[in-house]
């Protein structure tokens, strides 16, 4: 509250102000809005504040719509240092009521109330050979700096009496947990995965903890150059799941031209006088593919045994017009694999694409769902997930935008015990790099793979 006093000469040519301020620490609000919300599913938002505004991330607190207090989580992401050292931008986890509004409390006097319940709990390895182990409460996974290229072996405590043996759901599938496998002229060179370093990402805490994984694919054949890649695991506090984003990077020679002392390839040479002109190349090089991807994705060995049904969910109509969401369900057989694969027209992606317009749309979006290679349903959009479950439990995977970043699949091998997400299916053929044509480029002729 802030009173104010003036006190001013009849003429007004002098003047006396006497500020008194009483200050009470009201707690500022900010309404928040999150649509298609689930109960339960994890959420992150992102809020600005102006300089001087926030000075701790912990002086702020999450309300439902009828005023109780949400477990959150908060991160400031940057400060407005050195101008000031409170808070520029604060990200919030929470797990979503199955409302839409909530508000974000703070202030000076605002503290949040103790996380209840289960909490992420993790240790991180520092050197090669050393295990990071991140439990969720239901959930436990390791991860070695060692060849594997992703999840060690997966704990799920069904009956939340501790983690033994018996609570084994998956393993690594060797040095294969995640892979980018190539094509040439040799054939395949199936790649082989070592992770050199994990790393506890900004945005980890109690209810919502981020994994990096650093490694390389590294391949049989020596004129196969090691390809990077990186892993963000999110595991999330009294769970049973984990969201993966795989980032990995190219790094084949996309095709057969001949490469001559003095071209560019995308970067000026300091000696000008031994740049070649490139504008009369006719070089048929270009357009022949030489290292392709023929596969990568992510995998593991699944630990079920007894009777197995499988799942998968699909849409009936138009790729573009989907009807209600259905499932497939169907007991399986032992040794059998069952596959989900979403495809669309061009899926090697070799210019020129067609486009959708207001009048006609593309077509030559399909997907299956198979048996042993059989289909058993077609269709035009799968929605992306599948799982298989015992008596006991089970594995679901399911990939983000499934139809629209195809060729995607999901497939179980119970000869194998094996469940795999392939980012590229090899059920779509090699992906190639090789260019359409010899048009310039941005004023060159080059390859940008």
């Amino acid at each position: 509250m802030s009173i104010i006093f003036l006190f001013l000469k009849k003429n007004f040519q002098i003047g006396l102000i006497l500020l008194l301020a009483i200050q009470l620490e009201a707690a500022e609000k900010i309404s928040i809005e999150v649509e298609n919300t689930l109960e339960g599913a994890p959420i992150t938002i992102g809020i600005p504040f102006p300089v001087s505004e926030l000075n701790s991330p912990d002086h702020v607190r999450l309300l439902d719509k009828n005023g109780r207090e949400i477990p959150c989580q908060t991160t400031q992401v940057t400060s407005w240092e050195p101008v000031d050292y409170s808070v520029k931008w604060l990200w919030v986890f929470f797990f979503s009521t199955g409302d839409s509004d909530y508000v974000l409390e703070y202030g000076p006097e605002i503290r949040p109330a103790p996380i209840q319940g289960d909490r992420i709990k993790i240790k991180n390895a520092q050197r090669v050979g050393q295990t990071s182990l991140i439990e969720t409460g239901p959930l436990r996974f390791s991860v070695k700096k060692k060849p594997g290229g992703f999840i060690d072996d997966v704990l799920f405590d069904v009956d939340r009496d501790g983690f033994d043996t018996k609570d084994t759901i998956a393993l690594t599938d060797g040095d294969r947990g995640s892979f980018l496998d190539l094509l040439d002229d040799f054939g395949i060179d199936s790649s082989s995965a070592v992770i050199h370093r994990t790393v506890r990402e900004k945005g980890s805490g109690p209810l919502h903890a981020i994994i990096r994984l650093e490694g390389d694919y590294i391949y049989n054949r020596a004129d196969n150059r090691d390809s990077p890649f990186i892993i963000r695991i999110h595991a999330y506090a009294g769970k049973s799941y984990i969201k993966v984003y795989h980032t990995l990077t190219y790094t084949g020679i996309p095709d057969k031209h001949f490469q001559r002392d003095g071209e560019h390839g995308n970067i000026a040479l300091s000696n000008t006088k031994t740049i070649i002109d490139d504008s009369k190349s006719n070089d048929i090089g270009w357009m022949q593919a030489n290292d392709q991807i023929i596969a990568t994705g992510l995998s593991l060995k699944y630990k079920l045994d007894g009777k197995i049904k499988y799942r998968s969910g699909y849409q009936e109509g138009t790729w573009f017009d989907p009807g209600q969401s259905k499932v497939y369900s169907t007991d399986l057989k032992a040794k059998q694999t069952t596959s989900t694969y979403q495809t669309g027209p061009k899926p090697n992606r070799i210019p020129p694409f067609p486009n959708s317009t207001l009048e006609k749309r593309i077509d030559g979006f399909e997907a299956a769902i198979q048996i042993d290679g059989k289909a058993k349903k077609t269709i035009a959009k799968a929605e992306g997930w599948s799982d298989i479950s015992n008596s006991r439990w089970g594995i679901g995977l399911g990939i983000r935008y499934f139809l629209e970043e195809y060729p995607k699949e999901i497939r179980f091998d119970l000869n194998h015990d094996l469940a795999t997400a392939f980012c590229w299916s090899p059920e779509a053929g090699p992906m190639s790099f090789a260019r359409a044509n010899n048009e310039r480029d941005q004023g060159m002729i080059s390859n940008f793979a």
